[in-house]
């Protein structure tokens, strides 16, 4: 596929030089697919590349028959001049003008043609690479063909690979036809099998695509062995191309103050990568914002954002990575500099111009900047006033009264710009909020000396001793040295060193929550060789995950330490001496929670405004399995449960709390008896507010805190306060409520029953 610039840069030349038909000689083209879903693949890669123009290719007419391989950018610009179209850097269209010799030789190269050589489509279905190839040979020596630039070379090697052709084969076909890059095409054949992209040619594609949507030049031999090599050792022949970047800047990539920024560069364009690949936006219009990303991160890395095109360079890499977003979201349009060409032809009327802007055109370096002066030593002045005769020139210092000095306009020249900036006092109110006893800096780094603290001691009070546990290497375990005989009697803290979350929580990390904030625990050096003297021996890191069938014997908990929540292991239940420590497997847990996350009978689903809870039914043999974990027996039931009972006393006071709430008195007022209705005299008033409870209840969902774990109840039916719990389907929600009342459901479902005795009616 052709560059739209490409073309208009040819055709203009070839307008400069006058057109001729005989010129246009060697013209190839192959026939259209006949099958339809070729042709209208043909068809739309063509429209897309009309569309991506910006308007420098002629529309498609829907009636072309062929596709040409040579003679492409000539024909491209003579359909864009036949069409009206207009040039790049503000070339207007053309105007044919009859009796002018290029618009006549247009006009009938237009109309009439020339000869052309057409291949039969069913030449390429025999053998799919011949347009290529055709391509590649007629472009290599054909003046009147733009010559093949590395980047097309490389996408020849690329297209070639990608229809199963090896490298080395689609390399020597590529150097048959001798394109003009012919002394680079070691290097390109190294880039494209080193850096191509694999298989898929990513990274060729991009740049064959990107380099479309503007003018394509030649990258020079110097270059490309710099870039595919690294190669810093000076050629005596180089074929001389100029160019923005060259080898020095190359050579200066190797430093090891650079490296973090390449490496940052870098992960901003994998990211960046990824981003694109979801973004609904056109095809060229993504290719497009990438390449600016890809050119300004080198530039910047290189340090030469100032001679990039656009009006200034970006100071950071965060600041480029943001103008990418915030480009592919189509928030924000890159500004390109002005042409350096028409800065220089403005026209100036200097017959009329006055004192002041006479002055100031000669000394073009007078702006609003920091001068120095040498007759002033380092003081540091700025621009206040221009006059009609002279200039006003300011120094501000910290505590002494401004020097204003008056300078004649003959002696501007004696005022050099400076970087430098003027002493400037801290504002109170900046200084205030900043100094130690405000600084945000400083309490956020009280918090942490805290939070360590805390862990620390946690870790001294909590952990076993060298006589409790034992480690061993070759594999990495840890060891119970005798029997801890209760629940939770063996608590092992992770030692570690504190650091503020900034991101979001990571599933396999431990964290402490303190101050209203997440703190991330890092591991401290362990003692991996006890041979060495060097590292932390902490039991919490040493225990290791059960194996496939394995049971495990330590769980995860938490400890309040000062305002601080630290992560724990503890046991589940009694350890034996010489047993090896271990955590449940990841594997067990997942399916554990797919489990809890499976559809349940629809009798203990209920929905209620598109959200489906859960009933936990004492008695239902799939709610009693998955609380207790284990195979339910017959008529298994643990509605005696004290921790099911006391989840329905939250549900039911939280139930309660939200009627009360309803009648919209403020805090302090005096609240109407809402069950103040006519009271039978045979009847309770708390048999009255039951009454009054459900003639006002319908559906309502209310939240109760289940070990820190926000869950929401819907309370529906008649009678609410006696219904089952009916849990949002949740997982963490779920877990929780689940996690609650494993805990003494065994002795729930094992306590004796009460004997059920039949009575027999007396007789009469």
């Amino acid at each position: 596929m052709l560059s739209a610039v490409d073309c208009w840069n040819k055709g203009m030349k070839m307008w400069a030089v006058g057109v001729r038909k005989e010129l246009l000689t060697g013209s190839v083209a192959f026939e259209l697919a006949i099958k339809t879903d070729q042709r209208e693949k043909q068809l739309n890669a063509n429209q897309r590349l009309v569309e991506g123009s910006g308007g420098l290719l002629a529309a498609m007419t829907n009636q072309e028959r062929f596709l040409s391989v040579s003679s492409s950018h000539s024909t491209a610009w003579l359909k864009a001049v036949g069409s009206g179209c207009g040039g790049p850097n503000d070339i207007g269209p053309l105007q044919l003008r009859q009796g002018d010799s290029n618009s006549d030789a247009v006009s009938t190269l237009l109309h009439d043609g020339w000869q052309w050589v057409v291949v039969s489509s069913a030449v390429e279905e025999e053998w799919p690479k011949m347009p290529g190839f055709f391509q590649m040979a007629l472009n290599s020596t054909n003046s009147n063909n733009k010559q093949l630039s590395e980047i097309e070379c490389a996408a020849q090697l690329a297209q070639g690979v990608l229809h199963g052709q090896e490298l080395q084969v689609a390399f020597d076909e590529l150097k048959a036809c001798a394109p003009a890059c012919k002394k680079s095409l070691d290097a390109i054949a190294t880039y494209v099998s080193k850096f191509g992209g694999g298989q898929k040619m990513e990274l060729v594609m991009f740049l064959l695509k990107f380099s479309k949507a503007f003018a394509t030049v030649m990258i020079g031999e110097e270059m490309m062995k710099a870039i595919t090599y690294f190669d810093l050792k000076g050629e005596q022949q180089v074929d001389g191309v100029a160019k923005l970047l060259g080898k020095a800047d190359i050579e200066r990539l190797k430093a090891p103050t650079v490296k973090p920024k390449l490496l940052e560069a870098e992960t901003i364009l994998e990211d960046s990568w990824s981003l694109l690949q979801q973004s609904q936006q056109a095809e060229n219009y993504k290719m497009a914002c990438f390449g600016r990303l890809a050119t300004r991160l080198c530039l910047h890395v290189m340090q030469k954002e100032k001679l990039g095109r656009e009006v200034d360079g970006h100071k950071d890499i965060p600041t480029i990575s943001k103008l990418f977003t915030d480009e592919l979201g189509g928030i924000a349009v890159a500004q390109a500099k002005a042409d350096s060409n028409e800065s220089k032809l403005q026209v100036c009327d200097t017959l009329a111009m006055s004192k002041k802007e006479m002055a100031l055109l000669q000394n073009v370096h007078i702006k609003e900047k920091e001068y120095q002066n040498k007759d002033h030593a380092n003081k540091i002045f700025v621009l206040d006033k221009v006059h009609n005769d002279h200039c006003i020139f300011i120094h501000k210092p910290l505590f002494d009264p401004t020097l204003e000095v008056n300078v004649d306009f003959l002696k501007l020249k004696d005022w050099r710009a400076t970087k430098a900036s003027m002493a400037v006092a801290c504002p109170q109110g900046k200084a205030e909020s900043h100094m130690v006893q405000k600084s945000g800096a400083v309490e956020l780094e009280f918090q942490k000396s805290h939070v360590q603290k805390c862990l620390l001691q946690a870790c001294i009070d909590s952990d076993p001793t060298c006589k409790e546990v034992v480690f061993s290497s070759n594999p990495s375990h840890v060891w119970a040295s005798k029997k801890f005989g209760k629940k939770n009697a063996l608590k092992l803290v992770p030692c570690g060193i504190v650091s503020l979350l900034k991101g979001t929580p990571v599933a396999d990390k431990h964290y402490i929550k303190a101050f209203g904030k997440m703190w991330l625990i890092s591991q401290m050096k362990a003692l991996q060789n006890f041979d060495k003297d060097e590292g932390v021996l902490s039991p919490f890191w040493w225990v290791k995950c059960a194996g496939d069938g394995e049971d495990h014997n330590m769980t995860f908990g938490e400890m309040s330490v000062d305002g601080c929540k630290i992560p724990i292991l503890q046991n589940i239940g009694p350890i034996q001496s010489n047993e090896c420590l271990l955590i449940e497997n990841p594997k067990d847990i997942a399916k554990k929670k797919k489990k809890v996350q499976e559809a349940q009978p629809s009798t203990l689903l209920e929905e209620y405004e598109g959200v489906a809870y859960l009933r936990l039914s004492a008695s239902s043999h799939t709610i009693v399995a998955l609380v207790s974990q284990t195979s339910a027996k017959k008529n298994a039931c643990f509605s005696n449960s004290p921790k099911l009972q006391e989840l329905v006393k939250l549900r039911n006071r939280a139930l309660e709390a939200l009627h009360l709430g309803e009648d919209g008195t403020e805090d302090g007022e005096e609240k109407e008896d809402m069950w103040q209705d006519a009271v039978p005299q045979n009847e309770t008033a708390a048999g009255s507010k039951k009454r009054k409870v459900q003639e006002n209840c319908g559906s309502h969902v209310v939240q109760i805190s289940v070990a820190d774990q926000p869950v929401h109840i819907l309370c529906q039916g008649t009678r609410p306060w006696k219904g089952d719990l009916l849990v949002k389907l949740v997982p963490e929600e779920l877990a929780a409520v689940i996690a609650f009342l494993k805990d003494g459901v065994s002795d729930a479902l094992n306590a004796a029953k009460r004997q059920y005795v039949k009575k027999s009616k007396k007789a009469d």
